[in-house]
Order: structure tokens, then C-alpha cells, then sequence
């Protein structure tokens, strides 16, 4: 089930059919602090334009360390750990000013598999070998220490239940100027949206003019969107699909197969489905699967920058704005 808070659907962590590895290295708590500040759609230019021209296609397979144009704009694992780290901070710092403390999100389970290592699908001949459609994530922890807070704390963390989203501040210069959406405890004023909302204004919304915190993930998605439909790679796709059923695995997903061909979870690493991810594998080698995808969709970000340049200028200068803010957070 999708979680919500205040209203606000949060984002799935690994969304489909978008790239994987985009925000799957975000934690729930960014994620949700993402949500709760309200970010649009994307607000980049629509037009299709011609295809991309993909006679110059490289052959190439496995995607594990993958870089596209959009990367330049958009924080590194690393750098999302950064903050990440930096937001709870500035979260524990709010709910210290009221006596409590936050106890901190437990760590995510982690993946075996690298950054983008599956944007198309499994794509590593080894991995596949080894681990078939599994991507050898370590058993998900147990009970968050969030599920031990009292109202008092939870009402500090995230502000007043069912508040209308809209009432929410956009920024921190916002926020400072307005009480709408606050409430109070003990006869202090709570910040609207809790502490969870502050800390995410000051870090990544201090003014009203930043770029949407979406905006480059957008037009991520957008690339891929458009990449998944080019003629290129629906007639690679279809020749992988082809190469599948003549190896007798019937399905047309090269990026999610599992349900196709009758796997559950619990069987993405058996015997059956390592012999399925290593033809996998091969037919996309042999069609080229990956090669054409990563032609077009890198001509679809290039277009994509030409068509947004100065939007997303500012957006990589609030970036390194943001990222020594929270280095200065951390120390």
C-alpha cells in the first residue's frame, strides 16, 4: 500500500515503469519530505520532436555505473546520503526545542545492485548468474523507532493530521511569515507540517524562488517516458521479446519479466529463474536491447537540457548551494 500523510500520496521508492535508480537511493524521510513540500509536475517543455537518430548506437550491455547527460544536475548517491544525513539533523534540532528527540529512520534495506545497474532490465551476465532476478537486498529491518513516539512527539514531527496540503508553506521565507497550517503544544507554536517540514524548507526550499526539487527527476522521467515509446526501441524490444520465445520464456516486459514468466519473490534467485536471467541476458546482447535504449534516451536528456538550459543552470548552482549547507549542518 502507498503511504500518505496529510493527504500527500507519498512516492513509491522504486517507481515503475520509471528508471530505477533515479530515487531509489532516497530514504522514506527525504521521500516524504519531498511530498509534503508539494512538488509539481514537470514544468518542462512537452514537445515530441523527431526521433533520434540511432545508426550510431554503441553495443554495450551491462548498465552498472551508467552515467546520462541529467546526472550533472542531480545529487550522486553520495551526495543524497549527504542530505539526507543533514535533514535529520535539522529535524532532531526542531524536536529538541520542544524536549523531544528524533530517534531517526532505520536504514534502508540495501541493494546488491549498483546505481542504474537495472534500468533496463537485468543487464549484468554475472549478477545474473549468481543472483537470476533477484537484486540480492539484505532482509528488510524491523519495526521503525518511529512506531514508539508519543502524540505529543508525533504532533512536533508532522504537524496536524488531515491539514490540507495547500496549507502547507512552499518555502522557509514563507513559513516564517505565515502561521497558517501551525499548531501548538505546552503553548509553543509547532511549525505547520511539524518538524519533519521545517527542516525540509530550510534545506531544500529556504526561498521561493528554488527550482522545484522534482524538476530534474522530472525531466528524468520524461527521457525515459519518452525513450520506452521511440520506434527504436519498441523494434529492439520486439526482436528481444522474439529471441525470449524462441528460447520458450514467453513475455514482452524486458525490464520487469518476473510476473511474465510465473516467478514470485520468493523465487527470483531459484535454479529456474537464473536459467531464465542468463537467456535474458543473452538476447538482449544479441539484439542490442541496451545499446539502442541508452542511445535514445541519452538524445531525448540532450534535448531535454537544450530545451531547459537556464532552468536547469539554477538548479545545479542551488545544488551545490544546498549540498554545502549541509555539509555545514554535519560539522
Amino acid at each position: 500500500m502507498v503511504p500518505r500523510h496529510n493527504g500527500v500520496t507519498l512516492p513509491s521508492p522504486r517507481p515503475t515503469p520509471r528508471p530505477v535508480g533515479i530515487i531509489a537511493g532516497c530514504s522514506t524521510l527525504l521521500l516524504t519530505a519531498l511530498a509534503l513540500v508539494g512538488c509539481s509536475g514537470s514544468t518542462a517543455s512537452s514537445e515530441k520532436g523527431a526521433e533520434p537518430s540511432v545508426t550510431a548506437a554503441p553495443t554495450m550491455l551491462d548498465t552498472t555505473g551508467l552515467r546520462f547527460p541529467l546526472d550533472s544536475y542531480h545529487p550522486t548517491a553520495e551526495q543524497r546520503k549527504t542530505l539526507e544525513r543533514a535533514q535529520e539533523i535539522l529535524v532532531d534540532r526542531c524536536m529538541e526545542r520542544y524536549g523531544f528527540r528524533y530517534p531517526g529512520q532505520p536504514a534502508e534495506s540495501p541493494s546488491g545492485d549498483a546505481e542504474n545497474a537495472r534500468r533496463y532490465g537485468i543487464s549484468s551476465a554475472s549478477r545474473a548468474a549468481s543472483h537470476g532476478y533477484a537484486d540480492g537486498s539484505r532482509e528488510a529491518p524491523g519495526k521503525s523507532p518511529m512506531d514508539d513516539l508519543g502524540s505529543d512527539e508525533k504532533l512536533v514531527l508532522l504537524g496536524q493530521e488531515r491539514l490540507d496540503p495547500t496549507k502547507l508553506p512552499k518555502s522557509q521565507e514563507e513559513a516564517e511569515k505565515s502561521d497558517e497550517g501551525t499548531t501548538s503544544i505546552g503553548g509553543r507554536k509547532v511549525p505547520a507540517g511539524g518538524c519533519l517540514h521545517e527542516a525540509t524548507l530550510k534545506l531544500f526550499r529556504p526561498t521561493k524562488d528554488i527550482i522545484d526539487l522534482m524538476f530534474v527527476q522530472n525531466l528524468m522521467f520524461d527521457a525515459y517516458r519518452r525513450s520506452q515509446q521511440d520506434s527504436h526501441v519498441v523494434k529492439a524490444a520486439k526482436s528481444w521479446s522474439d529471441c525470449m520465445a524462441h528460447q520458450g520464456l514467453r513475455t514482452d516486459e524486458p525490464v520487469s519479466p518476473m510476473e511474465d514468466l510465473g516467478f514470485k519473490a520468493s523465487e527470483f534467485a531459484s535454479p529456474k529463474a537464473i536459467s531464465a536471467a542468463k537467456k535474458d541476458i543473452a538476447c538482449k546482447a544479441e539484439v542490442n536491447l541496451v545499446g539502442i535504449w541508452f542511445s535514445v534516451e541519452t538524445s531525448d536528456q540532450n534535448r531535454l537540457i537544450d530545451q531547459n538550459a537556464e532552468t536547469l543552470k539554477r538548479a545545479k548552482v542551488q545544488l551545490e548551494d544546498r549540498l554545502r549547507l549541509a555539509n555545514l549542518i554535519i560539522k
